[in-house]
């Protein structure tokens, strides 16, 4: 992706699964972090015979790991969060 080195899962569906499903679903890795950094989700063609349709297209960039983060950054409880 640009000039990031990545490599990519893809599964593809025969038929759908419920009605949330997506026909073909690409997961892109950064190939040095191997964190997620794109995310492409197909939906099943309307008629036999078309081609899948991109719905959905993540991309993530300029990540930032190990921010400092600490328990109360993930509490429901904090009060800056104002709930």
């Amino acid at each position: 992706i640009g000039d990031q080195a990545c490599q990519a899962i893809e599964t593809v569906l025969t038929l759908p699964i419920g009605t949330e499903s997506f026909q073909t679903t690409r997961l892109y890795f950064d190939s040095t972090t191997k964190l997620p950094v794109r995310l492409q989700q197909y939906a099943f063609p309307e008629r036999r015979g078309q081609k899948p349709v991109l719905v959905e297209d993540y991309l993530y960039q300029n990540v930032k790991t190990n921010v400092g983060l600490t328990e109360m950054d993930f509490d429901a409880n904090n009060p800056r969060y104002g709930y």
